[in-house]
């Protein structure tokens, strides 16, 4: 389930469910719930919904993933380029440079406020975005 392989023969139907509930709480809902909290559009939308919260749960994920220089650099699999963060409203959470439809680089930045690691790269940010 969510990319983990459970091994042995112990493990009953039944307890799919279990792991279901763990896996929704523990993964899930903390990142529906943040969703929700930025974008109404998601609570009436399920197939915008469904669509931004599977992107938002892969990217932190992906985060936690470990370095390429221990698998391998040319080993990794290529990750697929997306844009589904332009779904999501960002009328307190997100600011702009320039001119999108002009411009011949965009860059965008997803951060878990709550983590060490976002709360570092938001500082990085605030201070390097003149510059670009």
């Amino acid at each position: 389930m969510n990319g983990r392989v459970i091994e042995g023969n112990d493990f009953l139907t039944a307890d799919f469910r279990g792991l279901e509930d763990y896996e929704f709480r523990k993964r899930a809902e903390p990142v529906w719930l943040a969703l929700t909290d930025i974008s109404q559009s998601l609570v009436t939308d399920k197939i915008l919904a469904a669509d931004v919260g599977l992107m938002a749960a892969s990217v932190l994920a992906a985060s936690q993933q470990a370095d390429p220089s221990v698998i391998g650099l040319f080993d990794a699999p290529p990750k697929p380029r997306q844009r589904g963060y332009e779904l999501l409203e960002g009328l307190h959470t997100a600011f702009k440079i320039g001119d999108n439809s002009t411009a011949l680089y965009h860059i965008a930045v997803l951060l878990d406020p709550l983590s060490e690691t976002g709360q570092k790269w938001s500082s990085i940010l605030k201070v390097e975005v003149p510059f670009f």
